[in-house]
């Protein structure tokens, strides 16, 4: 048997002559796909997902033009901005529209409907928080 082909056995595992284990290749490949998908959505997500403000309501879009679901601001009992650490203690069912999945995100809360906790991240998060706050403050005068 050539050297280049020879397999060896150590501590139950088959290795090639260059050491690279075969069972590592689909875990590598898994690898290289999640943090794909990851980059995918952190640098081109807002193309997929993203928030605009109407009068009424905060609109979740999709590619830019479809609108597919709104939370009108009477609704919102609550906004601000939210760590990390937060996402471990919200209540489920939580609605996540998350376009940046490294980003920073805001949680908002509302006083009825399935999914009362709400999770997104927009491109400016204190500046989406402020907004929001000041349409609810108008639409409540």
């Amino acid at each position: 048997m050539p050297q280049e082909e020879a397999i060896r056995q150590t501590h139950g595992q088959l290795v090639t002559r260059k050491g690279i284990n075969k069972m590592m290749i689909p875990i590598l490949a898994m690898i290289a796909l999640v943090v794909l998908v990851i980059s995918f959505f952190q640098f081109l997500g807002e193309y997929v997902y993203d928030y605009r403000l109407s009068d009424t309501s905060v609109e979740f879009i999709i590619f830019r033009q479809i609108k597919v679901w709104n939370v009108p601001f009477e609704e919102i009992t609550d906004i601000r901005p939210a760590l990390r650490s937060d996402m471990l203690s919200i209540q489920k069912p939580a609605f996540m529209f998350v376009s940046h999945p490294l980003g920073k995100f805001v949680f908002i809360k509302r006083n009825k409907g399935i999914f009362r906790q709400i999770i997104v991240t927009p491109n400016n998060r204190n500046e989406f928080v402020d907004n929001v706050r000041a349409k609810i403050k108008k639409t409540a005068d």
